[in-house]
Parts: C-alpha cells; structure tokens; sequence
C-alpha cells in the first residue's frame, strides 16, 4: 500500500485504472479507496474481518480490494453474477459484511450489506496505518479449498518474483496482478 500510497501523493494525476473510456488517476482512487476505509472501519471492520466483495471487475473492484486492504481487513472476492455459487462461499467466509452495488445486494439480503454506488458522507473514523501483519488480507473460495494469504505475505508477494501457490489460483493471480502494477506506477487496463 504504501508504494500506491507513494505514485498518489508524487504522480497523483497520473492514470491508474483504465476501464474502456473510463478512466481514474493515482489521487482519485487513493482518495476512494481512504473513504471506504474510513466507511469500513466506522462499522468496526479492520483486522481479522473478512469482507465479501461482490462486484463485477472494474474501477469500483479495484477501489475495493485497496479499500479492505486499507483498514486491514481480509479481501473476500465473490463473483455476483454466480448467486449459487456465491452464496456456497459466504458461509465459509463469514465475511462482517458484503460490499456491493445496490445492483447486486438483494442476493445479500440476508446478510450486512455496504454498497459501494450512493453517495456517501466522509466519515471521520481514521484509517488505520497499513503495516505488514499476521492477519489475512485475501481469503479466496474455491468449490475444493480456502486460500488466504497474510498482509505481511501479501506485501511480499507483491514486491517479490516468486509466485506461491496463491498467485496460481486465477482469482489470486488477478489479485497479484493488480496490486503489482499499481505498485509499480503503471496504468492497470481494464477490460
């Protein structure tokens, strides 16, 4: 966190996410991802939570993932066009919340939901300092096995070569993939 930390404070207007014709800088999403941090940890979400992320791939999914990480919680990725799936997974999980649009979140309907698309007041709740940890900072599902990966270990494989188990796995290697090129100062295309 603290190298994007660094590319939004030093190149701020820089591209960081193109999504088609969309895109943000380095500032923006810094900024977006600090507010749902602070949105997360006024509802108590930090470390040693796991919160569901069920958003399709984009702006908003990548503004998540450094958002969870953020307030060092565990991100849990779950794919909303798969409810059956998706709603196998959530019992393992047990995530403290879901965070998803308002598209998705009536198949969350029975569980604490944080949508990520109304506009949102600026909470004050101050964001932790991310610091390497022994909490987790990804939990994937897959139908067979549980993956989960440290913040300390995450940091690592971001700023390493090597490419453990869980950079193997798809959702993993996308995870790996995005946080290394935002680490890297380089603009992160979206499809």
């Amino acid at each position: 966190m603290s190298l994007i930390a660094d590319h939004a404070a030093r190149r701020g207007g820089s591209t960081a996410v193109r999504e088609g014709e969309r895109g943000i800088s380095y500032a923006e999403l810094f900024g977006a991802a600090r507010h749902l941090a602070r949105r997360l940890a006024a509802r108590n979400v930090g470390p040693g939570s796991v919160v569901a992320v069920a958003l399709p791939s984009g702006i908003d999914a990548v503004t998540a993932l450094l958002g969870v990480l953020m307030c060092g919680a565990a991100y849990c990725p779950l794919d909303p066009p798969d409810a059956p799936f998706t709603a196998r997974l959530l019992e393992p999980a047990s995530p403290a919340l879901v965070l998803t649009s308002s598209a998705h979140a009536t198949r969350f309907a029975d569980r604490q939901c944080l949508l990520t698309d109304p506009p949102h007041a600026d909470p004050q709740s101050p964001v932790p300092p991310a610091r390497p940890s022994a909490a987790p900072a990804c939990v994937i599902h897959t139908p067979t096995e549980r993956l989960e990966l440290t913040h300390a270990a995450l940091s690592s494989l971001v700023t390493s070569t090597q490419h453990p188990r869980f950079a193997l796995d798809p959702v993993g290697a996308e995870i790996t993939r995005t946080l290394r090129t935002l680490a890297a100062g380089a603009p992160l295309t979206l499809p």
